[in-house]
């Protein structure tokens, strides 16, 4: 046979070696969950993707539970297989069910796909209706305005289908499952994305997810499914400058202009992840800031499109910005937009070495033969028009373009006190919410009046006739307590008496009467208004500040000047590069987790989706010399602090615990309350993923090349731990499932090398062996706890040792897991038996190299109540471990 024929035959025989491996890991996969996770008789399952891993030759299997070849919703569960034939995965997905069958009420329509669409047009633009974020005003011309306001209006109630409608079953309230069609639309304007299941007997709409991650301050049939597995990857093909390209940006590493300078980045793309540069698909080069990856372009209409940034001079994108002037002016918009761009490349480029590839969902519009869907790259959507102080990011599944949008950031009120010289300083302040249209921008100054009552204590100012030195305010800037009333009550009060300015300060909920609201102490809100308060009435300037400023001002009373300023330069969230990498996160793991064929996994309470993206964009401007304690707050540039302030989060993340003490005690007692759902509860989750990876920097030192997934850096293998574990996690996660998809990660990726400084991260904050999510629908039923892992070793006739340890909650209530390392491949009887000593389920019987921890599920579903004991008999050794099973 000639060398080129038997090349041919070559080529024609990977195929069929890849989908022998694919189906060998389906079988497997499927084998796995009917063991451990699925009674008799609701062991149907549906793949939605198969994906071999480019990087280790695992498949990643994604399975639902199914009746009748159609999957229910929100049990998508991931399982992965080595080249070798071992399974990783979760043995026990919270969201699996019993009596299937029973369950569904029809396997057929009644209502056609196109009847559906309709139908879920109609709601979507019924649920779009009470939005809370209003479009704003773009000139000073108001017929304009009106004119533009009432396009963008009617833009937002126009709507598209976004890939192909696909029966499936929705659980419902009375437990059980309605047969409905899966329908996901997007509004022209992009500010709205909607996943609805739609009754196909009925029409109505049953159930809608909002594919829209938002950020703001205030606060198929059954069988195989295709493949997303890699050709072999091409040698990059040689670049022109204008290919590659050239951008005056704030550079990587460096989060904002805050942090570092603009420069020049020349041709900063990725030859491997971008291999044709980042403005060329493969069939047009562009000019502008469009290419494979994205399409950046300015939105202050929010109409859904606009015009991107063209080049300055060939392959060049050279515009400076002047942050003295308002963002759409001069060339800072064009200066954002080439911002924008190059941070959304530039983390595609890194995301796609960790994981998020073409075959695991990535957004280009060309993938090369790499597998995934393409056509979807991300649109980048600068200074949009359609809100302020906030960003979004809009996920479908693989196939539909992601949408970016960045919004102006308001600046906060400057609250200064200039007199006596003791208390003289500027105090952080919050600033009234769009709901108070008249509030004029501009500075109140002068004396400083606080608010007296009868008792001569400090008043609430919840009207005139309680502040007992009210005729003292008029022209003064007046100090109110918060509680009691509403904001707009004080700010009445205060306009009646003749304030220049109200301040109100926060409370303490435990000490203060009236003071009943969440969020007290030194926490500076944004201030609301609801009717039936007269929000348009009011006119004089207001802002809200922490107790600690509010004392100061109580206890020294007079003497007191300061001033007020109201509406200075709005900030970009375009230039603040941890923003960018957090919206493109959501992305991120709204693919991963759940698998690139659904979208939509992240909805319930307790999922952690704000937390990886705050994670994302701490590590892609992490710098040499960082160091764990160093504080780290989210979006401290949009919010016009300092590097080293607050941010938009409850505390900056630190490993220093007299800086951020939270733990996953504070999502159980505090969810919902004192941290928000879901920005709070993510919070908490990438605290515990940071002290992981200083964890493993303190052993393996850090690396400034992020690209580098193979290296051997802490932060680089933090980073690959983490994004293989959103590829490990099912359909609703709680923390407890997203810490074991990272101790699988470890095992799949290090052999488990890692767990110590895993489980030293987590069981610190409180997600220790014995730590219990309860339903991650409810982020307040779940039990903390601080326990690392006790391991049982044995040294063996050979010198090595082998080591047991339950790796899960003990006691149990719905499932824990063991794992056992071997210093040698062997045959192993892994069994759970009683206090009599019977044998009363088997988790392993067979070969198990010597490759890692194993991690075994033991199925407590089944078990009664009781101690039981995990017996290991390996060749030549016995180890045991006791667990409690409780209910």
């Amino acid at each position: 046979m000639s060398l080129r024929y038997g090349f041919l035959a070559l080529l024609l025989a990977v195929p069929a070696l890849v989908h022998a491996q694919e189906s060998a890991a389906v079988l497997a996969a499927k084998a796995h969950l009917q063991r451990d996770a699925l009674a008799p008789g609701d062991d149907a399952l549906t793949t939605s993707d198969v994906i071999v891993d480019r990087r280790t030759g695992a498949t990643f299997v994604y399975l639902s539970q199914s009746h009748d070849g159609i999957p229910v919703v929100g049990t998508v569960t991931p399982v992965a297989v080595t080249a070798s034939g071992r399974v990783l995965g979760s043995a026990a997905p919270a969201a699996f069910m019993s009596g299937i069958a029973a369950r569904a009420n029809a396997s057929t329509p009644a209502v056609e796909a196109e009847a559906a669409v309709t139908a879920a047009m109609v709601h979507a633009r019924a649920l779009h209706a009470g939005d809370a974020v209003e479009l704003r005003a773009v000139s000073d011309d108001v017929a304009a305005d009106a004119a533009a306001l009432s396009a963008r209006r009617a833009n937002r109630d126009t709507y598209t289908l976004i890939g192909t409608p696909r029966l499936v079953y929705q659980p419902v309230a009375d437990g059980s499952l309605r047969l409905a069609w899966d329908v996901t639309v997007e509004s022209v304007s992009g500010h709205a994305m909607w996943a609805m299941r739609m009754d196909a007997q009925t029409g109505a709409a049953l159930a809608a997810d909002d594919l829209i991650d938002r950020h703001t301050v205030a606060e198929a049939g059954q069988g195989l499914a295709p493949a997303r597995s890699y050709a072999p990857l091409a040698a990059p093909s040689p670049v022109s400058a204008q290919m590659s390209g050239t951008y005056r940006v704030v550079p990587f590493p460096f989060e904002s202009p805050t942090h570092g300078a603009f420069s020049l980045a020349v041709t900063p793309h990725n030859a491997v992840a971008s291999q044709l540069g980042w403005h060329n698909d493969g069939t047009t080069t562009y000019t502008v800031t469009r290419g494979n990856n994205a399409w950046a372009y300015e939105d202050r209409s929010a109409s859904g499109s606009g015009t991107s940034a063209a080049e300055t001079s060939p392959g060049a994108y050279d515009y400076p910005y002047d942050p003295a002037l308002a963002p759409g002016a001069g060339t800072n918009t064009n200066a954002a937009i080439t911002n924008v761009f190059y941070w959304g490349n530039l983390f595609h480029d890194v995301m796609w070495h960790y994981g998020l590839d073409e075959a695991g969902g990535n957004f280009q519009t060309n993938n090369f033969g790499r597998g995934g869907a393409g056509n979807d790259a991300v649109r980048l959507e600068a200074q949009d028009g359609s809100g302020t102080n906030n960003a979004n990011f809009s996920t479908p599944a693989d196939g539909g373009a992601g949408r970016m949008q960045m919004y102006e950031w308001e600046a906060p009120p400057v609250f200064t006190v200039t007199a006596p010289a003791t208390i003289a300083d500027t105090y952080l302040a919050g600033a009234p919410n769009a709901d108070f249209p008249n509030i004029p921008n501009g500075v109140s100054s002068g004396a400083v009046t606080v608010g007296l009552n009868s008792l001569s204590a400090w008043s609430q100012g919840c009207t005139t006739a309680e502040v007992t030195n009210g005729a003292a305010m008029s022209g003064t800037i007046a100090v109110f307590r918060r509680g009691n009333c509403t904001f707009a009550s004080k700010m009445l009060t205060a306009q009646a008496l003749g304030a220049t300015g109200v301040i109100i300060s926060n409370c303490d909920v435990e000490e203060d009467p009236g003071c009943t609201g969440a969020n007290p102490g030194e926490v500076v809100l944004g201030m609301a208004c609801n009717p039936p308060d007269p929000c348009g009435t009011i006119t004089t300037r207001a802002a809200f500040v922490a107790k600690s400023t509010g004392d100061l001002l109580f206890t020294t009373q007079t003497g007191i000047t300061a001033t007020l300023e109201i509406g200075g330069t709005s900030r970009d969230s375009d230039f603040d590069a941890g923003i960018i990498a957090h919206e493109y996160g959501h992305g991120v793991s709204n693919r991963l987790v759940g698998g690139p064929a659904v979208a939509g996994c992240l909805g319930n309470q307790e999922q952690m989706g704000e937390g990886w993206s705050d994670y994302f964009g701490m590590m892609v401007t992490q710098q040499p010399g960082d160091t764990p304690e160093q504080r780290r707050g989210v979006g401290t540039y949009v919010e016009f602090q300092s590097t080293s302030g607050p941010g938009i989060r409850p505390a900056p993340y630190s490993t220093d615990f007299g800086v951020n003490n939270f733990t996953y005690q504070d999502v159980i007692t505090q969810g919902g309350t004192g941290l928000s759902v879901p920005h709070g509860i993510g919070f908490v989750w990438a605290t515990m993923l940071w002290d992981m990876t200083w964890n493993i920097i303190a052993t393996n030192g850090y690396s400034a090349d992020i690209y580098n997934a193979a290296g051997t850096a802490g932060n680089q293998i933090a980073m690959n731990l983490v994004t293989t574990g959103l590829k490990m996690t099912a359909c609703s996660p709680g923390f407890v499932s997203g810490r074991d998809a990272i101790l699988e990660a470890d095992t799949l990726l290090y052999g488990g090398q890692y767990s110590n400084a895993i489980w030293t991260a987590f069981a610190g904050r409180g997600l220790g062996v014995n730590a219990s999510q309860g339903s991650t629908a409810n982020v307040n039923d779940g039990m903390a706890d601080f326990t690392m892992p006790v391991v049982a070793t044995e040294q063996t006739a050979t010198g090595g040792t082998v080591s047991l340890v339950v790796a899960g909650p003990n006691p149990a209530r719905s499932a824990t897991a063991v794992a056992l390392t071997l210093d040698a491949a062997q045959s192993v009887r892994v069994e759970v038996l009683d206090l009599l000593g019977r044998a009363v389920a088997t988790l392993h019987d067979g070969p198990l190299a010597a490759d890692g921890a194993h991690r075994l599920a033991v199925p407590t579903a089944g078990l009664a109540p009781g101690v039981y004991v995990v017996r290991v008999v390996g060749e030549g050794f016995s180890l045991t471990e006791r667990i409690t099973v409780t209910r």
